[in-house]
């Protein structure tokens, strides 16, 4: 039992040793395995030529990956993993040689249907010629039959038309001998009621009178009046009495009313004021802080931590640019410009940059040429690993000037 048991654990423990030696090799290749590249470009002058052809391959891992990218006219872009196209564009047809038989089929079938169709067509129209014919003779025998019974019962609509007209009118009439015998009972109706209302009041009225009553209410509108007479001179003794009090205090209402306006337009200068000032003051602390910034910047820019930090990323990016510098860039050009001063020019700037470049780039001038016109080719070649990226960041943040720089960056505590 113990050694079924042992026998299983040795099983289950080289299984996991291969999966991590498997992710092993995996990351192992990805970061030492370069990527290479290889791009090539070309130019000629001539008609029915493209502006230029360029050709990109991107290759991994023994060509277990490859992207292709060519410009011969039309753009094709092809992607393979394990010789497995991933993605094309434009798409490529399967099977052209057996796919030229099928399409003459489809192609013949297509022509006999078409023809099929044409004589149908034909056959289709002839009958519909006949049918109309037959129908046109149908409708002449028709109309030919039907002429005497359709001058009758032409006669006898007429007739009708006359009979409602008659009618009409006389309706119209009757209609309007009504309507006034209607109107002329309204009005008497209307006077009757009139009549019956004056009578009324005529009837109150007198009910109302009595000549023993009028001494009364003479009296009493005497009295009435010698009453107001002696109110209007109570009350014109006591304005004249009250009038300049009256007066005094209306002024002082309205002196009242005229300080407290004034108050409240010194309320409102005063907070616009405040509020000037403390717009102001925000401005000058605003404008306080951020030179109070610069000036901290400043003196972590001029620190020692700044300094060495910047020598370190100076020279990790010229290890980079070192590391991703093709293998091989050669280009031979031919220039040809119309006017030859020109061209002087650009070969004083090219035996400036001869030191540098002269080794890559071979240059051939034409002075002679009746137009500009620029043709060669280039080939560039080169390799990129992962490791060296990763190395550079490793470095980059295991460093104590550029963790001491970030902190100060950041106004963190040091």
């Amino acid at each position: 039992m113990l050694h079924i048991i042992l026998f299983i654990l040795k099983i289950i423990g080289i299984v996991l040793l291969c999966i991590l030696g498997f992710l092993l090799l995996v990351i192992l290749c990805a970061l030492f395995v370069p990527v290479r590249y290889r791009i090539k470009v070309c130019r000629e002058e001539g008609e029915g030529k493209p502006p230029f052809t360029a050709y990109v391959k991107i290759t991994w891992l023994l060509h277990l990956v490859n992207i292709l990218v060519r410009y011969p006219g039309e753009v094709i872009v092809r992607v393979r993993i394990f010789l497995i196209t991933l993605f094309r564009v434009p798409k490529k047809d399967k099977g052209t040689k057996s796919a030229r038989p099928e399409r003459e089929k489809h192609r013949k079938t297509e022509r006999k249907g078409k023809d099929q169709q044409e004589e149908q067509e034909v056959e289709v129209q002839k009958e519909d010629k006949e049918e109309l014919k037959v129908i046109e003779q149908q409708e002449n025998r028709v109309a030919q039959e039907e002429q005497t019974p359709q001058d009758q019962s032409e006669n006898q609509v007429e007739q009708k038309i006359e009979d409602i007209r008659d009618n009409r009118e006389n309706e119209v009439f009757g209609e309007s001998g009504a309507t006034e015998e209607r109107q002329e009972t309204a009005g008497n109706v209307q006077t009757v009621n009139c009549e019956k209302k004056v009578s009324e009041k005529i009837t109150t009225i007198t009910d109302d009178f009595n000549p023993f009553e009028m001494g009364t209410l003479e009296d009493e509108q005497q009295k009435s009046s010698t009453e107001q007479e002696t109110e209007d001179e109570g009350n014109a003794s006591e304005s004249g009495k009250f009038s300049l009090p009256g007066k005094i205090r209306k002024l002082i209402e309205k002196i009242k009313d005229f300080i407290d306006k004034i108050k409240h337009t010194v309320h409102k200068i005063k907070a616009l004021f405040e509020n000037i000032q403390y717009t102001i003051r925000n401005f000058c602390d605003k404008i306080k802080s951020a030179l109070d910034n610069i000036q901290y910047y400043r003196e972590v820019m001029e620190s020692d931590s700044f300094k060495q930090s910047m020598e370190l990323c100076k020279g990790e990016l010229g290890y980079v640019f070192r590391k991703l510098k093709p293998d091989k860039f050669e280009a031979d050009l031919n220039v040809g410009m119309e006017d030859p001063a020109t061209m002087g020019q650009i070969l004083a700037v090219y035996g400036m940059l001869y030191p540098l470049i002269g080794r890559y780039v071979r240059l051939v001038a034409d002075f002679e040429s009746e137009s500009t016109y620029i043709e060669g080719k280039l080939d560039i070649r080169g390799r990129i690993r992962t490791f060296t990226f990763l190395r550079v960041l490793i470095r980059v943040y295991m460093n104590k000037d550029i963790r001491k720089l970030i902190k100060l960056l950041k106004k963190e505590a040091v």
